[in-house]
Formats: C-alpha cells, sequence, structure tokens
C-alpha cells in the first residue's frame, strides 16, 4: 500500500456532512498500523437530544463511508454536545 498522506481522514471526513445530514463536528483523531491493518480512531459530536436509533443511522453510515473512501477500520465515539 502506497503511503498516506498526514491530511488524507480530512478529505473524505468534510464529506460526512452529507452522509450524516448535519455539520459533523470532529476531534481526536489518531491512525492505527497493525501490520497490514489499519485503524482510524475519532469523535464525532451530536446533539444529546438525538434519539439512539438517529445516532446509529448516523454511525452506521459515516463507519461504510469511511471503510470505503479511506480502506480502514473505523472506531467513532459519540460525545454529547452540551
Amino acid at each position: 500500500r502506497p503511503p498516506r498522506s498526514t491530511l488524507f481522514p480530512y478529505t473524505t471526513l468534510f464529506r460526512l456532512n452529507d452522509v450524516a445530514g448535519f455539520d459533523v463536528l470532529s476531534h481526536h483523531f489518531h491512525m492505527h498500523s497493525y501490520g497490514d491493518h489499519e485503524e482510524l480512531s475519532f469523535h464525532i459530536v451530536m446533539p444529546p437530544e438525538t434519539p439512539l436509533k438517529d445516532v446509529n443511522k448516523v454511525m452506521c453510515a459515516i463507519r461504510k463511508k469511511v471503510r470505503e473512501d479511506l480502506d480502514v477500520e473505523p472506531t467513532i465515539q459519540v460525545d454529547a454536545d452540551n
């Protein structure tokens, strides 16, 4: 696999607003490499009144987009915006 730009996660994450249907605030990015396996962990912020079923729907869509665009396994933590 060719080396990645240090900015590569951000190009996909800017497009996550379209996937989520709202402005996705994100932070705390970490890339992890385990041999040929790569993971990207990060946090997103959602309004605290968001129903759990909607949180899950957004998380699944974001996870799918990251896998497709970046070919890494995402781990996403949701923080409440309070």
